[in-house]
């Protein structure tokens, strides 16, 4: 599910953003280089979801996902040899290109002299909605403490309204709108969302980068390291590393109800996870992505719009959650419904079931 942030039913829900057919096809080599825009398997609660399926709601046809807002993710500007802060919005599904939005008119940058937008914009498993702020060296090694935050605003029934701003040292640094994510022409995508979804904080501790994230339904500190973000200068490393935090806090607008919680009635969500724990959910099965099936289509016929699975090449073993028929009519059980349970395994390079 993640990072999608989507309520529409179009191209946007479909394994690599394309029709069977491979439309559109500028999003073959829409990407970094030339290479494909979106390695996505598809949105697995999306608007396009067919009646009957089992979908946590509020209604089946509404878009769900699990977006991510990067309070801080930090880093050294290997130019300036001075600490970065990159905040930013991970999103699906992308923009042509990764190209978002950056028109003045739609996003907002503060401060020119400190802060700028990300040069990296994404790849095929997430676009990043980015921006970058130099860090001040007195914020290291615990000699003083910066607030870093973000404030977002989303309204289902107003979504032109929505916003993220976010903070360093207690300083706006750039804000991004509805317009900053809004529909893609070259994608024949519709826009994407400030998340409705229920979201608290939670934060990454790394070597090289510090990150504070804000990701559906957890509350996380941790250290580690991540050489795809930045490759660690081990030569002056010194171990063990330390972060120090003083608090974290999160907020709730005056007059709103439900917004700090893991379950508003407006998106539902604890009673689809105890539903569908792994192979409890009636009418989903967990596979390995590989699993040797036949691909399997079929049409919601209130929408008219074809849902289409395929099956992965086996060196990618990723699990998917795969929506089964709705219907017996519309996906007969003898053809199409697969094992309950399946993985893949490397060893044997076969597709085994659970017992």
């Amino acid at each position: 599910m993640w990072p999608y942030s989507y309520d529409t039913c179009d191209l946007g829900t479909f394994p690599n953003q394309q029709t069977k057919a491979g439309e559109p096809a500028a999003a073959s080599t829409g990407g970094n280089g030339g290479e494909i825009l979106s390695s996505q398997p598809g949105q697995k609660l999306s608007a396009c979801s067919c009646p009957g399926s089992d979908h946590p709601g509020p209604r089946y046809n509404v878009g769900r996902g699990v977006p991510e807002i990067d309070i801080i993710e930090t880093q050294i500007n290997t130019t300036l040899m001075q600490g970065d802060v990159s905040q930013s919005f991970q999103i699906a599904p992308y923009d042509m290109g990764y190209n978002w939005n950056d028109d003045a008119s739609a996003t907002m940058l503060y401060n020119s002299s400190i802060s700028q937008f990300n040069s990296y914009k994404g790849g095929p498993y997430q676009q990043a909605v980015s921006a970058v702020t130099l860090i001040e060296d007195q914020f290291y090694g615990g000699n003083a403490y910066a607030p870093y935050a973000y404030e977002y605003w989303s309204d289902p029934n107003h979504r032109e309204d929505g916003y993220i701003t976010w903070y360093s040292n207690g300083e706006k640094t750039w804000t991004a709108t509805a317009a900053t994510i809004g529909a893609n022409a070259g994608a024949q995508i519709g826009p994407r969302l400030i998340p409705e979804e229920p979201m608290v904080g939670f934060v990454d501790v790394f070597v090289i980068f510090t990150t504070l994230t804000s990701f559906s339904q957890y509350l996380i500190l941790n250290l580690g390291m991540s050489p795809s973000f930045q490759k660690q200068d081990f030569k002056n490393l010194k171990f063990p590393v330390k972060m120090y935090i003083d608090y974290v806090r999160i907020y709730q607008r005056r007059g709103l109800k439900n917004g700090i919680t893991c379950n508003p009635p407006n998106r539902p969500t604890s009673d689809y996870i105890s539903r569908c724990v792994l192979t409890s959910c009636p009418k989903f099965a967990w596979l390995t992505s590989g699993f040797k099936t036949s691909e399997r289509i079929h049409e919601c016929q209130s929408h008219g719009m074809e849902r289409r699975w395929r099956h992965l090449p086996p060196e990618l073993p990723l699990r998917r959650l795969l929506d089964l028929c709705p219907s017996d009519v519309l996906c007969p059980k003898s053809t199409l419904r697969p094992p309950k349970f399946a993985y893949y395994d490397p060893t044997t390079q076969r597709h085994r079931r659970r017992p």
